[in-house]
């Protein structure tokens, strides 16, 4: 038998493979091939994925928009409830009156409450913050805690130190215990500067000086030989005087009380006789300032009322909602114009908020 052996050459295997692409992309093979020189896109498709584009980021800015006016009325609303809790934790803890003041025309919040400046206990004649005391003729003795300051004769006086400034939007507070033992006369338990004086009428009557204005305890008297506290707070707009932690006396603030001067206790010529112990003098300050969003404005609903500039929530010693200032409970609304939020302040002095429809 002859055998014949084929070769194939390059050139002929290169047409074969051509041949064989040519009629698997045949038409009639089934598969569909695209010229590449079709490939693209046409203007009228262009302008269309354009305009769907534009229409999904109109609605997303909207929807941005609006999540973040009710996000600012979430923020306004969580930054008081924060304030308000911070304050009655401060009262409760200092054991003197605080306040927030909402100003809905200059749209800020901000707090009203005391720092301490000066503080003696009397152990010695040093005081907190590296201060001394230039005793004149008192004598250290035990007193209300530790040791106190005996005044023997109406002349005697204690030297505290000078006052720093009062701010012209807040004020001072000074408190401390003392037990007469002199005559029934008229004493000057202590002076502040100019503008403030201390001072027991011989009944036991309570006195207080706040430059040209005056308040005192009504038929509020100190016994003799009784230890009492007395204590006097000033915002700058009222003076409230207690008298072992019950109100006592309150009057409006005329005008700014100056500061500077020293603090002294009793007087060279009409001075207290008895005993003076735990002194201690703040200032009350403006802290905490808070700005309201600009599309968030307060509406404040006290007993049926509402504040149009200023509005003043004042907490007593005990964390309560002063009484005098709220005869009920508070209702401040936080409002956007996508969303309002509720919060109440109860005579207790708790804070709830909720959340309500939208104006």
């Amino acid at each position: 038998m002859k055998v014949q052996s084929i070769v194939h050459s390059p050139q002929s295997t290169v047409r074969t493979a051509a041949k064989t692409k040519s009629s698997v992309s045949a038409p009639d093979s089934g598969l569909w091939t695209q010229d590449p020189g079709l490939i693209g896109v046409t203007l009228l498709e262009l302008l269309a994925v354009i305009v769907i584009l534009s229409l999904v980021l109109s609605m997303s800015v909207f929807l941005l928009r609006e999540a973040n006016r009710d996000l600012g009325v979430r923020a306004a609303t969580g930054h008081i409830v924060t304030l308000l809790r911070a304050v009655q934790h401060h009262v409760r803890a200092e054991g003197s009156p605080a306040w927030v003041l909402l100003d809905m025309k200059e749209q800020q919040v901000y707090t009203l409450t005391q720092q301490t400046v000066q503080m003696w206990h009397f152990e010695d004649d040093s005081g907190a913050f590296g201060m001394k005391a230039s005793v004149h003729g008192a004598l250290r003795v035990p007193g209300r805690v530790g040791m106190a300051y005996r005044f023997v004769r109406p002349s005697q006086t204690i030297e505290c130190g000078a006052m720093p400034d009062i701010p012209q939007d807040g004020g001072f507070s000074i408190g401390f215990w003392f037990q007469k033992t002199g005559p029934p006369r008229r004493s000057v338990l202590c002076r502040l500067g100019r503008d403030v004086e201390i001072s027991m009428e011989g009944s036991g009557r309570m006195n207080v000086r706040l430059g040209a204005g005056s308040l005192d305890s009504g038929r509020h008297l100190v016994p003799r030989d009784a230890w009492a506290y007395v204590h006097l707070s000033t915002n700058g707009r009222d003076a409230i005087l207690y008298l072992n932690g019950a109100e006592v006396g309150r009057a409006a603030v005329s005008k700014a009380i100056s500061g500077g001067g020293s603090l002294i206790l009793g007087s060279k010529h009409d001075g207290f006789m008895g005993l003076i112990d735990e002194v201690r003098l703040s200032l009350i300050l403006r802290r905490d300032a808070y700005r309201l969003p600009s599309e968030c404005r307060i509406e404040v609903e006290p007993c049926g009322t509402a504040a149009r500039d200023q509005y003043l929530i004042a907490f007593d010693p005990q964390g309560r909602l002063d009484a005098r200032s709220h005869p009920s409970a508070v209702t401040l609304k936080i409002i956007s114009p996508a969303e309002e939020e509720v919060v109440t302040i109860t005579p207790e002095g708790l804070v709830h908020k909720k959340q309500s429809p939208a104006p």
